[in-house]
């Protein structure tokens, strides 16, 4: 087996399993991305370097204590903890997330979502918990229908965990707009599953 030429959710799996020799070539594939990512938030190249190794820390234990059950999405896995440590650093020192004009998620990050236990799905008047049941898979192919932008505004809400006033700081826009759009993300979300007969709520 040749780990170079895996992928990210291949590695993912073998160091998982307890393949130490995996985990370099995981952090050589995952690592720009990640860099990036709290870069652009933080806008200083000394602190996204902290909180780069910071990210890869809580990566590590928390897959040494069996905390990673995401088979699949370790990049979303891995960018909601530098996005935590991120909003830790703003709480410690006061200071807001820094907006940048250039940032732009990833067709592929922007399809992979962590936060399905917040949606019910409402189906012959019976509430399913998604996150046990079959219409996972579903309602995840119904997101991946949207417009980026609004796949990229489920991704921060649900699967980052921003705030409204850290997705409109990160924008440039008002919190008003940011409801706005996250409002229009929703309807649009819910008139593609009520075309099939799915009705679901956001909690």
């Amino acid at each position: 087996m040749v780990l170079s030429k895996l992928d990210v959710t291949a590695l993912a799996q073998l160091y998982v399993a307890g393949n130490e020799k995996a985990f370099p070539y995981l952090l050589e594939k995952t690592q720009t991305r990640v860099f990036t990512f709290i870069k652009n938030k933080v806008n200083d190249v000394d602190v996204a370097n902290d909180l780069f190794q910071d990210t890869y820390f809580k990566v590590i234990q928390n897959i040494k204590l069996g905390k990673y059950t995401e088979e699949g999405k370790f990049m979303a896995w891995t960018l909601r903890i530098a996005h935590n440590l991120c909003m830790d650093y703003f709480n410690e020192t006061n200071k807001l997330p820094k907006y940048d004009p250039t940032f732009v998620m990833h067709d592929d990050d922007a399809n992979q979502y962590d936060a399905f236990e917040h949606l019910d799905i409402a189906e012959d008047g019976h509430d399913l918990q998604l996150e046990h049941n079959e219409l996972v898979k579903d309602v995840k192919r119904y997101i991946t229908m949207l417009p980026k932008w609004q796949r990229e505004m489920m991704l921060m809400r649900f699967t980052l965990n921003m705030s409204f006033k850290e997705i409109a700081v990160q924008n440039n826009i008002t919190i008003n707009t940011a409801l706005g759009r996250m409002r229009y993300t929703l309807k649009h979300l819910r008139e593609l599953m009520k075309s099939d007969g799915v009705e679901f709520d956001l909690i």
